[in-house]
């Protein structure tokens, strides 16, 4: 998220996320009710990329029916919700993404994302002499996600497009800077919440004149709060290598999870359409 640099404490956002609001899926909901921050549908991402040749949309551009209403969900959806959070780098200043090099990227993610159920999975995750009716419930009830193919409403946060912008400077009206610095208060929950996925977009176009991934303040600090309660399976670092299988997939890639968080790769040899 954006091109700033923030300072942080460690300590202090460990003690920040010890707060029960970054365990239960009820406190996500209830910023959402609030209107406070809206969250992305997947067919926003997947339509804007195969469906036009535009770049993302800013939040002011962006059709309401795009966005999640938490009023459609039953109580057993809401509960069930999957949240994607996108930390990445932006490109420029003025656009995040003005040639559609992470909107490629995504939109690839969301649309396996999307494909993928639990009854897939057998291909890829059975073992032999287990049940995998065991197995699913097994990893489903310690969070584990085999993708939202099951009938899974799915909300994705992705800066650019859930907050209120200010391009061009000073276009931002009073009620959106309300609303941006309210949203800003709470940023932290959508990479630190333990039933959040965070996908890490690591890589840049070439010739990009701006810090990389790891030498940047916004990404940094969303990783570092990302990494504190998430289990591994929900943090993906999608770097170039990756990027470039998914964009034109020709067999199989690894999905990073660094060294310092417990492993050297989460998934081995996983196909690229079972991401």
């Amino acid at each position: 998220m954006g091109c700033g640099i923030c300072g942080f404490s460690r300590a202090a956002v460990a003690h920040e996320v010890h707060d029960t609001s970054y365990i239960h899926t009820r406190y996500l909901l209830k910023i959402l009710q609030a209107r406070e921050v809206p969250l992305l549908r997947p067919d926003y991402i997947l339509n804007q990329y195969f469906n036009t040749a535009l770049p993302l949309a800013k939040f002011q551009e962006v059709s309401q029916s795009y966005f999640l209403d938490p009023q459609e969900l039953t109580v057993s959806e809401s509960d069930l919700l999957l949240v994607i959070s996108v930390s990445y780098c932006w490109v420029s200043a003025d656009h995040p993404d003005p040639h559609r090099y992470h909107l490629a990227t995504i939109a690839q993610l969301v649309k396996r994302f999307c494909d993928e159920n639990s009854n897939n999975a057998v291909k890829n995750y059975a073992m032999p002499g287990v049940d995998f009716g065991d197995f699913r419930n097994y990893y489903q009830e310690h969070g584990f996600c085999f993708g939202a193919g099951d009938g899974l409403w799915t909300g994705i946060f992705l800066d650019w497009c859930c907050l209120p912008q200010d391009k061009p400077i000073g276009s931002r009206t009073n009620e959106e800077n309300r609303l941006f610095k309210l949203a800003l208060r709470k940023i932290n929950v959508w990479y630190a919440h333990q039933n959040t996925i965070t996908w890490m977009l690591t890589s840049l176009p070439l010739g990009t004149s701006r810090a990389d991934y790891h030498d940047s303040g916004w990404t940094t600090f969303e990783r570092t709060v990302a990494s504190i309660l998430s289990p591994q399976f929900a943090l993906l670092d999608i770097d170039s290598d990756i990027r470039e299988k998914l964009i034109d997939p020709q067999g199989e890639f690894l999905v990073n999870v660094p060294s310092c968080w417990g492993g050297d790769q989460l998934f081995k040899s996983v196909d690229v359409d079972y991401l």
